[in-house]
C-alpha cells in the first residue's frame, strides 16, 4: 500500500476498524462511508490515508455495514425470513426468465398486479453458509438498487453452489445472479421424460470480491472437469478473468466471449442461442505468454525484499547464506533424520513468519495430530515445553489466554487436519492448492515428503517434486518440504549430504535449497547431544553452500538458540578439566603467581 501519511482523514461515518492489507495490523483500519456512497479509509499504524479504490479491491464493501467494529456478521431476523419465504418464486417476463429457473435457485419476487400488467418490483436471492443454511438474502429493488438482509458475507457459499453436487464434468460461474439465472435457463434441456441441468453459480457481492468469493469456494469448483467463466464483458470484470482462471488447476479454466455485456442482456435481447454457443466456443485459458528480454525489466524492477521468507534471528548464518531465507516461487528441501530437532526448527519458522509478518503459512503436518501442533506452538510462545507436563496439572485458562494472545484476531496459521484419511496423492495435492489459492497462503510446509506419496519409487517421487515445483512458480508460493534421510554411520552422525535424501536424487535437483540437519543423539556430553549441525549443500538464488551454524536446543523451554561449535567446546571444557586434575593431583599451589612455575 502507497504511504500516505501527510493526508487528514477524510469525514464520514465510522463503520468499524479492520486488518490492514497493507501494514498487516490486526485492527489499524478505520473504514468510513462518504456521502456518496463510497468507503474510505486511514490506517492509524503506518499506511495512512486509503481511498475508495483499495477498498473496493481489499474487501467486500456490501458486507462492511453487517459489522460492529469489524467482528460480527448480522444475523438474518425470523420477520425478514417469514416475509421473504412468503413471497413466490415468479418469472420474470421484461427478462424472459421463466419461473422453473427462479424456482429452480429459490429466486424470490415482489411484484404487483397479474399476467401482462405484472411489474416486478424486488428480487430476493438466497445466501447460504458453508452449512448449507439460508442466513441472507441480497435484495435488488428495480431497477438496480442492491442491500444485503442478514449475513451476505463474501466466504458464504456462491449464488446457486447449494443446488449442485461437486465433481460434474461442467461448471460455469457468472458475475451476477441474473446472468446466473440466464444461463441456467439456456443450458436447461429436456429430453423426453428427462431433464438437464448444467451447473451455473454466481459471485454475489461487488466486482472487487470476486477473486475473494471463489478461493472461498476453491473444493467446490476445483472438483469440475472444466470451469467455464461468464464474467461481464466491461473492464470493471474483465480485468479480473485472468487472475480468477489462475485459481484453478492447470488446463481447466475456460473462458466465454459474449457478445453483448452479460448473459442477462443476451437472454433479454433474444439471443440465447448465441449465449448457448458461447459456451460451447469457451476457449481454454493458457497462462503461457512469450516476451523479450527487455520486456522482463519490469518485473525484475519492482521486485522487493518481501518476496524473501525472513528465518528467525537464531538462524542468522543460514540467513546469509541464502540472502535472509527462502523467497516466493521457490521449493526448499530440509533434510533430517528421525529426532534431531527438525519440527522444533520448522515450528520456530513458522512461528516467527505468523509473529514477524503479514504472510499466512500453511501447514501440512503428516504425522502430528492437532494436539501435538498447539503443544509444539504454545511451548514456543510461552517458553515452557509443554511435552514435559502432564495435562492435569496445567492450567488451561492461562494457557488459553496465551494461545489466543498467540493467534490473534488474523490467525496466520492453517493446518489441515488430515487424520490419516488421504487416499491418493491427487487428493492430497489438492489440499495443498487450496491451502495456497483458496487460504491465501503464501508460505507451505509440508513434513515429510515420505508420508506425502505412496512409495519411494523414483518416478512418485519425481512426478510429486515436479507438481510443487508447478505449483510454486505458478502461484508464487514458498513451499518448505522436509525429507527424511539414509541413517549415516555410528560414529559420523554428521557425515550427511545431498545424497543422503531418502529416495529419488529429484529431491535435490527440483530444490532451490536444500538445508541438512545432523545431530549426535547419543552422545555422553549433553551440550553436543542438544546441538543440531545445519548444513546448507544447495541455493540457486545466491549460490552460497557450506556450513550454517549450530542450533543448541534447551529441552526445559523448548527454546533454540545459536551456538558454537559443540566439539571445540567440550574439547576445551575436557583439557580444562584434565589440566586442573593434573594440577590438584600434582601439588599445584594456586597461591603463588603462574610466572613461578
Amino acid at each position: 500500500m502507497e504511504k500516505n501519511l501527510n493526508i487528514k482523514r477524510e469525514e464520514g461515518v465510522l463503520i468499524g476498524h479492520f486488518p490492514c492489507f497493507g501494514c498487516g495490523g490486526s485492527d489499524p483500519l478505520a473504514i468510513y462511508k462518504q456521502s456518496d456512497g463510497s468507503h474510505t479509509g486511514y490506517c492509524f499504524s503506518n499506511c495512512g490515508f486509503v481511498p475508495a479504490k483499495q477498498i473496493e479491491e481489499n474487501f467486500v464493501v456490501e458486507e462492511l455495514e453487517n459489522y460492529q467494529n469489524g467482528s460480527k456478521p448480522k444475523e438474518l431476523s425470523l420477520g425478514d425470513k417469514e416475509f421473504i419465504e412468503s413471497l413466490e418464486c415468479r418469472g420474470w417476463p421484461e427478462r424472459k426468465l421463466n419461473k422453473v429457473v427462479n424456482e429452480k435457485y429459490g429466486v424470490r419476487s415482489e411484484y404487483r398486479g397479474e399476467g401482462r400488467n405484472m411489474e416486478i418490483l424486488a428480487r430476493y436471492y438466497p445466501i447460504h453458509n458453508r452449512e448449507g443454511d439460508v442466513v441472507g438474502y441480497k435484495k435488488r429493488t428495480i431497477p438496480k438498487d442492491f442491500i444485503g438482509i442478514g449475513n451476505t458475507k463474501a466466504t458464504n457459499k456462491l449464488f446457486g453452489e447449494e443446488i449442485w453436487e461437486s465433481g460434474g464434468k461442467y461448471l460455469c460461474i457468472t458475475t451476477g445472479e441474473e446472468d446466473c439465472l440466464a444461463l441456467a435457463q439456456t443450458l436447461h434441456t429436456i429430453k423426453g421424460d428427462a431433464e438437464y441441468w448444467t451447473p451455473v453459480v454466481s459471485v454475489t457481492a461487488g466486482d472487487g470480491s470476486i477473486i475473494k468469493q471463489l478461493k472461498a469456494s476453491f473444493e467446490f469448483i476445483n472438483s469440475f472437469e472444466k470451469v467455464i467463466l461468464f464474467f461481464d464483458m466491461d473492464d470493471n470484470a474483465q480485468k479480473y478473468v485472468a487472475e480468477a482462471a489462475r485459481l484453478m488447476n492447470p488446463g481447466k479454466a475456460y473462458i466465454a466471449k459474449l457478445s453483448m455485456k452479460d448473459a442477462s442482456d443476451m437472454v433479454k435481447s433474444g439471443r440465447s442461442a448465441e449465449l448457448k454457443s458461447a459456451f460451447f466456443k469457451a476457449e481454454r485459458f493458457s497462462p503461457v505468454d512469450v516476451c523479450t528480454l527487455g520486456q522482463l525489466w519490469e518485473e525484475f524492477e519492482h521486485s522487493v525484499e518481501d518476496d524473501v521468507i525472513p528465518l528467525p534471528p537464531q538462524f542468522s548464518e543460514l540467513a546469509d547464506l541464502m540472502g535472509g531465507g527462502p523467497a516466493a516461487g521457490e521449493v526448499t528441501v530440509i533434510g533430517a533424520l528421525t529426532s534431531v530437532g527438525k519440527s522444533t526448527v520448522l515450528n520456530n519458522i513458522v512461528y516467527h513468519i505468523a509473529m514477524n509478518t503479514p504472510k499466512r503459512t500453511g501447514l501440512m503436518y503428516l504425522e502430528s495430530s492437532p494436539r501435538e501442533i498447539v503443544r509444539s506452538f504454545l511451548s514456543i510462545h510461552t517458553e515452557q515445553n509443554l511435552a514435559l507436563q502432564k495435562y492435569s496439572e496445567m492450567d488451561m485458562k492461562r494457557l488459553k489466554v496465551q494461545f489466543q494472545d498467540m493467534i490473534g484476531r488474523d490467525d496466520r496459521i492453517v493446518t489441515v487436519n488430515h487424520n490419516g484419511s488421504f487416499t491418493s496423492v491427487d487428493q492430497m495435492f489438492e489440499k495443498i492448492r487450496w491451502l495456497v489459492k483458496g487460504m491465501g497462503c503464501e508460505v507451505v510446509v509440508i513434513d515429510p515428503l515420505q508420508a506425502a506419496v505412496p512409495s519411494n519409487e523414483n518416478n512418485v517421487i519425481d512426478n510429486f517434486m515436479d507438481s510443487l515445483l508447478k505449483l510454486a512458480k505458478e502461484t508464487m508460493v514458498s513451499i518448505i518440504v522436509v525429507s527424511h534421510m539414509k541413517k549415516p554411520d555410528d560414529d559420523k552422525p554428521h557425515a550427511v549430504s545431498e545424497f543422503s535424501l531418502k529416495g529419488s536424487s529429484s529431491i535435490n535437483q527440483i530444490a532451490f535449497n536444500t538445508i541438512l540437519m545432523s545431530r549426535d543423539k547419543v552422545s555422553d556430553n549433553e551440550k553436543v547431544r542438544n546441538s543440531t549441525k545445519m548444513t546448507l549443500v544447495k541455493c540457486r538464488r545466491t549460490g552460497l553452500t557450506g556450513h550454517a551454524g549450530w542450533l543448541k536446543y534447551d529441552p526445559n523451554s523448548a527454546k533454540i538458540t545459536p551456538s558454537g561449535d559443540p566439539y571445540t567446546e567440550a574439547e576445551l571444557l575436557e583439557f580444562e578439566q584434565e589440566e586442573f586434575d593434573e594440577k590438584s593431583q600434582g601439588g599445584w599451589s594456586f597461591d603463588k603467581p603462574t610466572e613461578e612455575y
